[in-house]
């Protein structure tokens, strides 16, 4: 009720300056619910790295230019945020510039061709207490249909050595109910190789 009322005054406020089709405005959070309850069909909360702590509402509305109801199932994050604004406003970023995200303003266009040439790519998330990062400590990487987590504490600073990674195939197990990481461990591999690559360059 909180949020519908805000919201509302920010578009009133909006058309009464006579911007209120062409200005994109974004509701998203940065994390799950902060305690145990409902995440829907996900599982976790905030400060885990399963899905109902990681995973959050993105909508975005721009009348002019965005059609209603359109929706996208590729995976995105907050690193995407940059270059998408940077696209819808024909801004130039500097020469050079090396960004992880990608911009996603064609899937919010609802273009099909381009939704469908959309590349499959690594997003990984990581947190937990301390000032230094700690390779594989309270993580999670996925692509499109796959998802390993490591979930070893977000309070910690120093990562437990008795956490299994858990594996899921996120095409059928929105839930994360299932742990493949003994049945497919070249699935299980290949991802935490692809985690190697990002933790090397961000650290």
């Amino acid at each position: 009720e909180n949020v519908d009322q805000n919201v509302g005054k920010l578009d009133q406020h909006l058309k009464n300056l006579g911007i209120f089709e062409d200005t994109i405005v974004i509701f998203l959070v940065d994390n799950g619910p902060n305690s145990m309850r409902f995440a829907g069909p996900f599982r976790g909360m905030k400060a885990t790295v399963h899905e109902g702590g990681i995973r959050s509402p993105f909508f975005v509305r721009w009348p002019k230019r965005l059609n209603a109801g359109t929706v996208s199932d590729r995976i995105a994050a907050h690193i995407d945020l940059l270059p998408t604004l940077a696209d819808a406003a024909n801004a130039k970023l500097p020469d050079g510039l090396i960004l992880d995200g990608k911009s996603l303003l064609p899937l919010l266009e609802g273009n099909k061709e381009k939704a469908r040439q959309w590349p499959d790519r690594h997003l990984v998330l990581q947190v937990h207490r301390g000032d230094q990062p700690v390779r594989y400590h309270h993580m999670a990487i996925r692509n499109q249909r796959w998802k390993l987590v490591h979930p070893s504490g977000f309070g910690k600073e120093k990562m437990p050595d008795d956490v299994p990674y858990e594996l899921y195939d996120m095409s059928d197990d929105q839930g994360e109910k299932v742990n493949l990481a003994a049945s497919r461990p070249a699935k299980l591999q290949q991802l935490l190789d692809a985690y190697d690559v990002w933790f090397d360059d961000v650290s």
